[in-house]
């Protein structure tokens, strides 16, 4: 723009005394020669003079065309550059505001993290311990189980129901011999008078060690006078070539099958009560200290119930019952309190009371299913020809 003014100015300078001649003088012959019509050379210079105005003009009017040219070049040229530094700057808007935007966003996932980090650090995502401790009661493997369960013990039984015991095998005065032997043995086994008859040791004990002989032992004892402590020895091979031999095994049969069902239902209440290795006993003596297990009242008297080493399915799922039904001291300051725990700590709450619920929705089941069993049994014995 600025060189379009220099030139304009010194073209201005060139043609500005002819331009003020024609805008101030009429006639070009007049200009110059004056007004009168008897001049001697006005007619030879008037064409001289017409050219030379001819000339000035087209000089003017291409000078202006040129100023015009040079002047749209000179615009557009200024309008490109203005518009590659509009679109420069919007370029560099667009990358600084995606900078922001990325720095926002690294900002809220750092923030996310820190929050989650925090959550982490003070718990919120470890698992229940509750339902951690169910699992530890129902999930665990055979190689961590009890060196002797319920089932073993009842199977020591049955193999004495079956004959195959060397007693059994002599029978006669032998074998009862034994019997009156192992019920003089435990007469006053932990103070329980008759102690091979007496049940109560079982019902009575939410907790036993199989792996103890004498408990093995008597609860053996028990099994054989509940259903017979005097069975017949095993039939030999050539008692099977008779017809009286080969009807007496078919009635045994029938009644060892009857005797199974009741065997079924003695192992389940034996596993249940079986002492399971790895249990937090001191956790649930923590629990129990905390609730109504152990305590009585004026209308009930004290019935202990000790907790041991080991915890067996049965006494774990005791404890954990009642202390969330008959709660004491600060847990039931706790649950008492509307304010006492958040949301959260009461669906803890909520899982574990439905998790022990249908633990022991199902143990009711399976027990049950033998129950079913048993009275099966005893309606084909009532019905027996």
């Amino acid at each position: 723009m600025t060189d379009g003014l220099i030139k304009w100015s010194g073209t201005s300078r060139v043609l500005g005394p002819a331009l003020a001649v024609l805008l101030l003088v009429a006639s070009p012959a007049q200009a110059i020669f004056g007004g009168g019509r008897g001049c001697p050379w006005n007619v030879a210079t008037k064409p001289h003079v017409t050219k030379e105005n001819e000339r000035v003009r087209a000089q003017v009017r291409d000078s202006i065309e040129q100023q015009t040219i040079e002047l749209n070049d000179h615009l557009t040229v200024t309008m490109q550059r203005h518009a590659q530094e509009n679109s420069a700057h919007q370029r560099m808007q667009a990358e600084a505001n995606q900078r922001i935007e990325d720095a926002a966003q690294v900002n809220a996932t750092q923030r996310m993290r820190d929050e989650f980090r925090a959550k982490a650090e003070s718990g919120t995502f470890d698992p229940a311990r509750d339902s951690c401790r169910l699992v530890d009661m129902f999930g665990r493997s055979g190689g961590s189980g009890p060196a002797v369960t319920g089932s073993d013990v009842v199977g020591k039984a049955a193999k004495e129901l079956s004959g195959d015991d060397p007693a059994v095998a002599e029978g006669g005065v032998p074998l009862t011999r034994s019997r009156v032997d192992a019920w003089q043995d435990y007469h006053d086994w932990n103070g329980r008078q008759d102690a091979t008859t007496d049940w109560g040791i079982v019902t009575e004990q939410p907790t036993l060690d199989m792996g103890d002989p004498d408990t093995e032992a008597v609860i053996t004892e028990i099994i054989l006078n509940t259903i017979d402590n005097t069975p017949p020895p095993r039939l030999s091979d050539s008692d099977l070539l008779s017809p009286e031999g080969l009807d007496e095994q078919v009635r045994r049969n029938e009644i060892r099958a009857r005797q199974r069902a009741a065997e079924e239902v003695i192992a389940m209440v034996l596993n249940m009560r079986t002492g399971l290795p790895g249990a937090d006993t001191e956790t649930f003596r923590a629990m129990a200290t905390e609730s109504a297990y152990n305590s009585g009242s004026s209308s009930a008297p004290v019935f202990t119930r000790p907790i041991g080493d080991s915890l067996s399915e049965l006494q774990q799922l005791d404890i954990l019952t009642v202390w969330n039904y008959a709660p004491k001291g600060e847990r039931l300051e706790t649950l008492t309190n509307s304010g006492g725990m958040n949301v959260q700590a009461w669906l803890y709450e909520i899982h574990r009371l439905l998790a022990v619920s249908n633990r022991l929705d199902y143990l009711a089941l399976e027990l049950a299913s033998r129950d079913a069993l048993v009275n099966a049994a005893l309606l084909a014995t009532l019905n027996d020809n």
